[in-house]
């Protein structure tokens, strides 16, 4: 699913920063996102926290992360669809131009619509299983009881009705229903307002020219009337006008309730009918934000919608939009800027805000008016990085080019003047840093060097070693009042500190360190950012380092901005991070927070040290804008997801579950009371955290129980289990949202595996018995045999005959026992061997060839995928025959240990942990191990093409580019002796069509049937080379065609196995 965003333009008519237009981080959903059709007629969330959209194309269902829809095709009774509603049963009602329908699940109902009327106009919920409708017919109350519908109509006098025509075009939708906290429910129709008292309607008299468009309930019981001159309040028969003088002249047409904050829509009488958004404070009536087509307003909305999380969806006759957050505002171009490229920034005494840029020159603000300077009008410099006042309250600019300038300026901003001081005349450098001491020296920063004066006529090189002949570039300067210290970072040489007139070099930073930004927190800790080791922490006692080890988005560090409330704020190329102080001072694991485009930011790049505070939070440059943070509308989403299973597969593929449980949900189609037979044993449970804050950041954690020792946590969607052993599992699944606030909830799902029949205890006992029957026959037989010798003496030659007999069966059954056992063995070596189905299922071909020597092997192969990662391997284990393949199961079962381990990554890490693993199971005995196996193993990525190999004693052959190379092994072997050995990764990126070989020495190893000859590893190269253009099942058909001529009548020798993926 694609997603864009799409800013948004905000007038904030009370901010300390008056300017003309901001920018909300909102998201627009359209056909190119994932919607059927651009017309949106209706919104609502259900109890599990899906979004439903009724389209002109279908009904369209959200979940954050992808669609489903519901159209004809599965039962509606139209595709053009007018609004949607849920009950308080969960239940979907759909209204359309033909009738209305019920969604529960995969059940879908129709209402006839000549009970109802077929124009339906508005759904409410009217309680469990139970809805209000307003039709072109009037108002009823329908209700769904076992199969049925019971449809009742309510009289309302003078009853208006809308054409449906104007649903689809215009979205003036004049009817609304109020079902209070108390069970009473108002009806709303073209501005009259009722109150339904059984089937009747009592018209409630409103104030002379008002019209009630919409309604909510209060926290205090209060109902809030929308009308066409603002809000009213009425409470008992009372209705009085909302004490809120901005909205008196605005039609409110809609509005919802955030607390004490109202998101509202409507239009103002004094303009063309036309619908914006506003936001105001019941608590606060100074507090107004309006966002219409003046500025920025991409769609007239049609209608509002508050999700669980308090995200506010509008939705109009073109998309959806979603309002995530007011955090962050930006001002850009559009709204007056001379460039995106913003630099250098600082707020005069005088109230001006003055914004310099990269190579776009300078804009000047004051009274939400900007004024924007370049070369052409007299600044000197585009190039604008650093704007300073003097306590004198002159305003100094800092160039990339034109070194330093004083302002002069009056009431008229028009008309400012730039003057170059005398600082390096007729040379270029570049100022990044100035600041003024107690007693009135100025400080300069730049690309030859510090500088100083104390009458900005005469400046001062003052070099920090005596190396320094001005050729030091100084990045940022840090003043310590109390010590009377002033620090100073530089590019490429580290940080110098300066006491009184002595300069000392700061050792805890490398000498050669590119620093970026220094600052002093409220704890008087030095923060140094750096361009590419991250952040440090000087505290006077040690040096602590902060990366993107510790959870920095990235170690290339622009900004540090110690804020009022003790965080810090690191500004990045990504982004922005911001610590928690106190939580770091706590030892707290979660005290980094991370903000970038799903937070608000129109642009991830922030620029050197481009920051000061401001009256409600700070200002911040990007490369995209300047960028507006509000510290009282930054607010934890404390809302934790809404977590739950939304699909289960076997082996991978969707299946019908009613035939192994005793039922299905209805919503999702998952089984109840699931019983799976002992092969039934590789299952994938699919589900989702509903957080439409920001869904890509959510976590999921999940255990299943029976296997599982401790929960995983991770961002994927999905949980795969295979080779699940038989016995009784509970899959437990929980999810936090991008502020790490975990579901309470735990969402289950209870599965039994059925063991196969010989392992039952019914089986078991049945064996038993058997065999006790059998010895019983047995010795009555040698009774008898015994009576008849001592009646019978004479009859010795016949008696032995008959012994001779009774031992050949003996014997016979022996054999057949130990046949039994042999294909027991096999069985059990088959089991752990994936078909090369599933190898063909995830790559382009595969095939393998495999012939052991014996009835079982000692060679075996190997195939997993988890997500996004293949993992297969070839091995040889010592011996071939029963004990080989006694030899495979313990190395397998040691190598599938080591793969869970490592989460199917780091080959070499893999073929560690499975050397101490089968070391492990060996060290029973005190004598050297020389059991073991050889193995190649490979890693492949299918999102990067990358594959990785590492070998013990086994090479791997690659086919890429018309070339042809072996990739050697380690010459060490997989459990051979007690002594821990190290691995190493060989890393390629396949290009389409590559070809990988793995093989065992079986094939090489075996005698020609004439020459006696072996049939070597050289012309096994030769061979697949020769083929590896084509197919991989001619491949295999050419391979086995030529060790039977090679063997002919010879016995085989070994265990051959050769194993080749298409990639």
């Amino acid at each position: 699913m694609i997603k864009r965003t799409t800013p948004l333009g905000l007038l904030i008519i009370l901010l300390a920063l008056q300017l003309h237009a901001q920018h909300y981080n909102i998201l627009k959903f359209g056909v190119r996102e994932g919607l059927l059709h651009s017309l949106v007629t209706g919104i609502a969330q259900d109890k599990r926290g899906d979004i439903w959209m009724s389209t002109g194309g279908g009904l369209c269902r959200f979940n954050g992360v992808e669609y489903s829809y519901i159209t004809t095709k599965d039962g509606l009774n139209f595709t053009r669809l007018t609004c949607v509603a849920t009950d308080d049963d969960d239940n979907i009602w759909v209204g359309s131009s033909k009738g209305i329908n019920l969604i529960h699940g995969s059940i879908i109902l129709s209402v006839n619509s000549n009970l109802i009327g077929s124009e339906i106009l508005s759904i409410a919920s009217a309680g469990n299983s139970s809805v209000w409708v307003v039709t072109n017919y009037g108002l009823f109350n329908v209700q769904y009881s076992r199969g049925d519908f019971v449809v009742s109509k309510v009289s309302v006098p003078s009853f208006q009705s809308s054409e449906i025509v104007q649903i689809f075009q215009d979205r003036v939708l004049s009817n609304f229903i109020l079902r209070t906290s108390k069970g009473e429910v108002y009806f709303g129709n073209n501005g009259v307002l009722y109150l339904i008292n059984e089937n009747r309607a009592e018209r409630i008299l409103l104030p002379t020219g008002i019209l009630a468009n919409t309604g909510k309930e209060l926290l205090d019981g209060t109902i809030l009337l929308g009308t066409n001159k603002g809000f009213f309040k009425l409470k008992g028969n009372n209705i009085n006008p909302l004490d809120y003088v901005l909205t008196t002249n605005i039609n409110i047409k809609d509005f919802c309730l955030d607390g004490n904050r109202i998101w509202a829509l409507g239009s103002e009488s004094s303009n063309r009918v036309i619908n914006n958004l506003y936001a105001l404070d019941l608590n606060n009536n100074k507090y107004f934000h309006k966002i219409s087509s003046e500025n920025g307003l991409a769609e007239e909305p049609s209608q509002i919608f508050l999700d669980h999380e308090y995200n506010l969806w509008a939705i109009s006759n073109n998309g959806v939009f979603l309002l995530k957050g007011n955090a962050f505002t930006a001002f850009t171009v559009a709204d007056g800027l001379v460039g995106n490229k913003v630099w250098g920034l600082n707020k005069s005494k005088d109230g001006i805000l003055w914004v310099g840029t990269i190579g776009e020159g300078m804009s000047v603000i004051k009274n939400g008016k900007a004024y924007n300077y370049t070369k052409a009008n007299g600044l000197p410099d585009n190039y604008v990085g650093k704007i300073y006042q003097t306590k004198q309250g002159d305003v100094l600019i800092g160039t990339s080019n034109a070194g330093l300038s004083r302002v002069s300026y009056g009431q008229n901003l028009s008309k400012i003047r730039f003057e170059r001081l005398p600082f390096l005349d007729g040379i270029r450098f570049r100022i990044d840093d100035v600041l003024e001491d107690k007693s009135g020296t100025l400080w300069v920063a730049s690309s030859k060097g510090l500088y100083y004066s104390k009458d900005m006529i005469n400046y001062i090189h003052k070099p920090l070693s005596s190396s320094d002949t001005g050729d030091i570039f100084i990045q940022k300067l840090l003043l310590d009042s109390i010590k009377n210290e002033l620090w100073i970072a530089t590019r490429f040489n580290g940080v110098y500190v300066l006491d009184d007139s002595t300069v000392r070099r700061f050792t805890p930073i490398d000498s050669t360190e590119e620093i970026s930004s220094l600052v002093m927190d409220y704890q008087r800790n030095v923060w140094i950012g750096t361009r590419n080791k991250g952040v440090f922490r000087w505290d006077y006692s040690a040096i602590r380092q902060f990366s993107e080890k510790d959870g920095l988005v990235s170690n290339l560090t622009y900004i540090l901005y110690p804020d009022s409330r003790n965080n810090l704020w690191i500004g990045s190329n990504l982004g922005l991070d911001r610590i928690d102080l106190e939580a770091l001072s706590r030892n707290e694991k979660n005290y980094i927070r991370h903000y970038g485009s799903d937070e608000g930011l129109v642009d991830l790049e922030t620029n050197l040290n481009g920051v000061i505070s401001d009256e409600f939070g700070f200002l911040l440059s990007t490369n995209g804008g300047l960028l507006k943070y509000e510290q009282d509308a930054d607010k934890l989403n404390s809302i934790p997801p809404k977590v739950r299973i939304t699909g289960l597969k076997l082996r991978s593929q969707d299946t019908d579950w009613s035939q192994y449980s005793s039922g299905v949900d209805t919503w999702n189609g998952l089984p109840n009371r699931l019983r799976l037979k002992y092969n039934q044993n590789h299952l994938t449970f699919e589900f989702v955290g509903i957080s439409f804050r920001n869904p890509r950041m959510v976590q999921y954690s999940w255990k299943l129980d029976g296997f599982d020792d401790k929960w995983i946590t991770s961002t994927s969607r999905q949980a795969i289990y295979s080779n699940l052993p038989p016995g009784k599992y509970t899959f437990r699944l929980k999810a936090a949202n991008s502020d790490l606030f975990w579901s309470d909830e735990v969402e289950s799902m209870l599965f039994i595996i059925r063991p196969p029949f010989w392992a039952t205890w019914w089986f078991r006992i049945l064996s038993i018995l058997l065999i006790a029957f059998a010895i019983y026959v047995y010795i009555l037989t040698r009774i008898r045999g015994l009576r008849e010798k001592q009646k019978e003496l004479e009859s010795l030659v016949s008696i032995r005959t008959a012994e001779l007999r009774e031992q050949f069966r003996i014997v016979d059954e022996k054999n057949k026992q130990i046949l039994d056992s042999l294909k027991y063995a096999k069985f059990l070596q088959s089991a752990i061997l994936r078909s090369v189905d599933d190898i063909k299922g995830n790559f382009a071909d595969a095939f393998v060839f495999y012939k052991p020597k014996d009835f079982v092997s000692g060679d075996f192969y190997w195939f997993s995928r988890y997500n996004n990662i293949s993992v297969f391997a070839v091995a040889d284990c010592t011996g071939h025959g029963v004990p080989g393949a006694i030899i495979s199961v313990i190395c397998e079962s040691s190598l599938r240990q080591a793969v869970l381990g490592c989460m199917y990554e780091n080959p070499a890490k893999i073929l560690e942990y499975t050397n101490k693993y089968v070391i492990d199971t060996f060290s029973q005995t005190n004598k050297d191990i020389h059991d073991g196996m050889e193995i190649a193993l490979c890693t492949f990525n299918h999102q990067t093409n990358e594959l990785t190999y590492c070998g013990a004693k086994l090479g791997i052959y690659l086919f890429a580019n018309n070339g042809f190379l072996k990739l050697k092994p380690s010459i060490q072997r997989i459990g051979w002796d007690r002594s821990p050995i190290k691995f190493e990764n060989q890393t390629l990126v396949l290009d389409s069509g590559s070809m990988i070989y793995m093989f065992t020495d079986g094939f090489g190893d075996q005698f020609d049937y004439k020459s006696k000859e072996k049939f070597s590893s050289a012309r096994l190269r030769k061979l697949l080379e020769t083929n590896a253009k084509l197919s991989a099942g001619e491949q295999h058909d050419i391979l086995e065609k030529e060790f039977d001529r090679w063997k002919g009548d010879n016995e085989q020798i070994d265990d051959v196995l050769v194993l080749g993926i298409k990639f």
